[in-house]
């Protein structure tokens, strides 16, 4: 995510950051979690101590996530900031978003909502050659 908010600088002069100008994007909670969750593992050892880092703290007071636990415990805890399943074609779409706004060009994806969207973006990223089962949600 902050490659993608680089590259959007750097290309399209268009600001993006999750927590402050995040343009409104959809999925920006699930971008904050991953997002710091990729600081504390980088900066702090995989350790979740809340006063170590703004990171650490967000973790804490808004994703649930419990102070002083390694990661290990907290994947093992069934904590949904692991469901990678679920957080995939959201990142995706999220992304697709912010590309399509910095660029001005509208991605057909964008026209899709709900379960349509889901399955769609995961049939994008997980293409039928790769043997892992694709969860499909319920078209409305």
């Amino acid at each position: 995510m902050d490659d993608t908010a680089r590259e959007l600088k750097r290309s399209f002069n268009f600001k993006f950051d999750s927590f402050g100008n995040n343009h409104g994007v959809r999925y920006v909670n699930i971008i904050n979690m991953i997002r710091c969750l990729s600081n504390v593992i980088k900066h702090n050892g995989s350790h979740l101590v809340k006063g170590s880092s703004r990171s650490a703290a967000f973790l804490v007071d808004e994703c649930g996530m419990v102070d002083g636990w390694d990661f290990g415990t907290l994947i093992l805890s069934g904590n949904s900031a692991f469901n990678v399943i679920e957080h995939i074609p959201k990142i995706y779409f999220s992304m697709t978003e912010l590309v399509s706004m910095a660029s001005g060009k509208c991605h057909p994806l964008l026209e899709l909502g709900g379960d349509a969207l889901f399955n769609k973006t995961y049939e994008i990223l997980m293409p039928d050659v790769v043997p892992l089962p694709r969860p499909q949600k319920p078209v409305n």
